[in-house]
């Protein structure tokens, strides 16, 4: 059986930081930003984030606060699904949304 996603995700290049409260206090580490789309956002992280958890996403080009939707380990580091909890703060930006403000189409 395949599914179609709601959203397009849309491939971007950045990098930043991933902040949240890990139960016994406060975490962070750095992200490559992989995909985004209106609802989220994709991250590989350099520590796992447990699912369900709030964190807060600072890079070039936004931040925005979200809910970890999934956390996989993979080669790289930890492939993180952030779904956005309120519209992302857009840095030096007119954009009305986070696939205007940092997006490239894949395949482009």
């Amino acid at each position: 059986m395949h599914y179609s996603r709601r959203q397009e995700r849309y491939e971007v290049t950045g990098t930043g930081k991933l902040t949240w409260d890990s139960g016994t206090g406060s975490e962070e580490c750095s992200v490559v930003v992989r995909n985004i789309n209106s609802k989220g956002v994709q991250v590989v992280a350099s520590s796992a984030l447990e699912p369900g958890s709030v964190a807060y996403l600072s890079g070039d080009e936004f931040e925005c606060l979200g809910d970890v939707r999934y956390c996989r380990s993979t080669v790289e580091g930890f492939l993180v699904g952030l779904s956005f909890r309120q519209d992302p703060f857009f840095r030096n930006s007119v954009a009305d949304s986070p696939v205007e403000a940092c997006a490239v189409p894949a395949g482009v």
